[in-house]
């Protein structure tokens, strides 16, 4: 069947309508044979690819497993301590703290002044109020009238160091207020004085009846020994009441409370579930992504093919790196003195209960061991995943510069084939026109020979 088909820079051709021939046909076969080499070429950037994305995803881990071995392996990591309480309504933090305890009981929790006044009656219509406290320094307000809810406006300035509220001690529909101001912070030193400016243009102490003082925390410490003493503070948070231990009181407390200092055993733990975790998901990551794996043809036959990691050296000597920090020996121990484990798998298999036995009974055998481990783990990810040298970089970087020169190949053989296309098409419309020349002019001459016989009879 004849087509009609254009091509670029050329005249319009008749597809076999001369010849009969598919010229179409002949066409795409001839660029799909040049094809071929584009083929084998996308084949191997699909396979660069795969390479390169199972590099990253492994190296991903890789990096994630270096970080938890660098915070094992850091001395710092295992002097954390963890503070305790034995009355619920006192807490501490601890923070570079070393073991200890101290004994005391809550005497007195920290408070802030709070008092009630009547709205003076002489203030000037735009009053001044000067909070003065026990440390001798003050603050002046000026509220905008002398109606109530302006004083208690400008009382409320965060300068004034008080909160002020209006009470209503009278009823709805025949209100009577009161100002209640209270101190902004806790302490003896918070107590406060208040004066106002008059209308006269003097200045009066504002009578001020006590609802609550202010005070000091208090507690004793070493009660009922000949080293009890009282130890104040404006807050209920004493600071620094051991070494690198603050403590925070919500109740008195006429029982003595104990305030602990102790290893922090539960990050430890974490310490080495971090560590085990993280190099489980390597060595997970390395088996599955070299698994050998069997599949059965239509033609019965077995195909035999591995993992897109298989035969990766770089790999390879990561696994073999990594097993072999499990066999070595840290301080004279082994990783199964503290619970740890390696499996015919691969698998890092770790007993909390042994190690939680291990912190209790050789705490420091413990960090020798675990530490030990990191510090060869470490080193380990770092020769693998250095973003300059390291093997596995160097590798991902590799074939990432493999998939951009494969894929410009490609480019180049897209600009090829359409070059070679636009020839062959320029070609046979070029046989067809020669074609129905011939056939013209053979039309031609038959007709001048039919006539001739014809004009002859």
């Amino acid at each position: 069947m004849s087509t009609v088909s254009g091509t670029s820079g050329s005249t319009l051709a008749i597809s076999g309508l001369v010849s009969g021939l598919d010229t179409d046909g002949l066409i795409n076969s001839l660029v799909s044979l040049d094809a071929r080499q584009q083929t084998l070429l996308t084949r191997k950037q699909s396979a660069a690819t795969a390479l390169s994305t199972a590099l990253k995803s492994l190296n991903a881990k890789n990096l994630s497993l270096q970080g938890a071995a660098e915070a094992a392996a850091k001395p710092e990591s295992w002097t954390s301590t963890k503070a305790t309480s034995s009355a619920t309504s006192v807490t501490a933090s601890a923070s570079r703290a070393v073991p200890a305890s101290v004994t005391f009981s809550v005497t007195g929790l920290a408070s802030a002044q709070s008092s009630l006044a009547a709205p003076p009656t002489d203030m000037s219509a735009t009053p001044s109020f000067t909070i003065t406290r026990a440390d001798g320094t003050s603050s002046t307000v000026t509220a905008v009238s002398s109606d109530v809810l302006d004083v208690v406006d400008a009382l409320n300035d965060p300068a004034s160091g008080v909160r002020a509220s209006a009470v209503n001690v009278g009823t709805a529909s025949a209100p009577s207020y009161r100002l209640q101001l209270t101190g902004s912070t806790t302490g003896a030193q918070s107590s406060f004085s208040v004066s106002y400016t008059t209308g006269a243009g003097t200045s009066a102490a504002l009578a001020l009846q006590p609802i609550r003082a202010a005070g000091d925390a208090t507690i004793t410490l070493f009660p009922g020994t000949g080293a009890q003493q009282t130890l104040t503070q404006a807050s209920n948070t004493f600071t620094g009441l051991m070494s690198g231990v603050d403590v925070t009181i919500s109740a008195v407390e006429e029982k003595p409370v104990t305030v602990s200092v102790a290893p922090d055993t539960d990050a430890r733990k974490k310490l080495a579930t971090n560590l085990v975790s993280n190099l489980n998901l390597v060595m997970g990551e390395i088996t599955s992504q070299t698994a050998v794996k069997s599949t059965t043809g239509t033609d019965g036959a077995t195909k035999v093919t591995g993992g897109v990691l298989s035969g990766n050296t770089a790999v390879r000597a990561l696994q073999q790196s990594l097993l072999g920090t499990a066999s070595g020996t840290y301080g004279g121990a082994s990783i199964a003195r503290i619970g740890l484990t390696l499996g015919r798998d691969g698998t890092f298999t770790l007993d909390e209960n042994a190690l939680t036995a291990a912190l209790a009974a050789e705490p420091d055998t413990v960090q020798t061991v675990l530490s030990g481990l990191a510090t060869a783990v470490a080193g380990v990810t770092k020769a693998a995943g250095d973003s300059v040298s390291g093997t596995l970089s160097s590798e991902v970087k590799g074939q990432d510069a493999l998939v951009r020169d494969l894929g410009q190949r490609i480019a180049d053989w897209d600009d090829r084939l359409a070059t070679r296309r636009a020839a062959l098409q320029k070609q046979y419309a070029a046989l067809e026109v020669a074609l129905q020349k011939t056939s013209s002019q053979s039309s031609w001459l038959s007709a001048q020979l039919a006539s001739m016989s014809s004009t002859n009879g």
